[in-house]
């Protein structure tokens, strides 16, 4: 059975740093659409609401799933890639004999791992990416108390005229190795948003480009007025 596919962007942190109130929120985007979450504590650490929201986003997720996580946190990517493994080894001590910081947070996303199949990327913080702010906002808002603004659209590219269009499909390529490209695609409509993504050896950015509005056109199930973004 194929696993469904979810697209996990997160961001959490307190201020003051350590000790002060604390937010975290995360972005769930897959073909249902677009789900946000965010939470708060009143004293805690940066480190504590990135783990904290890595393990709520995916407890949320209902079914074994395959996930591509997006955090800015070097110490969740880092914890989860590159030193658990020991950790779990070790019952849970450092390479010094020492307890790991944060254990039962440490030991719950463990456990909330187990189930999925996970990509795990970096992201720096503030940077252009869409989601990446907007979970910036929602956790800020989460920590304040206070409700975070609506999620901005797309920008469009300058100089171009406004389209009436039913949908809007934006199409990049968001990252390049060698031998091999990934294409993205966003479809947006009315009714929410989709984010469809694919990898192929052995080609040009001018292929994936059209390969990526052709498998975002091929979603849609009615005629439509399209304005195509590349």
């Amino acid at each position: 059975m194929t696993k469904p596919n979810v697209i996990i962007y997160s961001d959490g942190g307190a201020k003051p740093n350590p000790g002060g109130p604390g937010g975290w929120a995360a972005v769930l985007i897959s073909d249902e659409g677009i789900q946000e979450i965010s939470g708060r504590e009143d004293e805690t650490t940066n480190n504590r609401m990135e783990l904290t929201v890595a393990i709520k986003a995916l407890e949320s997720l209902k079914e074994p799933t395959l996930v591509e996580f997006h955090t800015d946190s070097q110490y969740v990517k880092n914890g989860i890639t590159q030193w658990m493994a020991s950790w779990v080894r070790k019952g849970w001590k450092t390479a010094n004999g020492d307890p790991v910081k944060n254990q039962e947070l440490w030991e719950m996303l463990h456990e909330a791992t187990q189930r999925h199949t996970i990509s795990w990327k970096w992201v720096k913080g503030h940077a252009t990416s869409k989601y990446n702010n907007r979970v910036d906002e929602l956790a800020t808002a989460a920590r304040e108390q206070t409700t975070a603004p609506e999620m901005s659209p797309a920008p469009t590219a300058k100089n171009t005229r406004t389209v009436n269009a039913d949908t809007s499909l934006y199409v990049c390529l968001h990252m390049v190795t060698a031998g091999s490209r990934r294409m993205g695609g966003s479809n947006g409509h009315k009714d929410g948003e989709t984010v469809l993504n694919g990898k192929e050896n052995n080609t040009s950015s001018n292929q994936l480009v059209l390969l990526g509005c052709a498998r975002a056109l091929e979603r849609l199930r009615t005629t439509a007025t399209i304005a195509v973004y590349a």
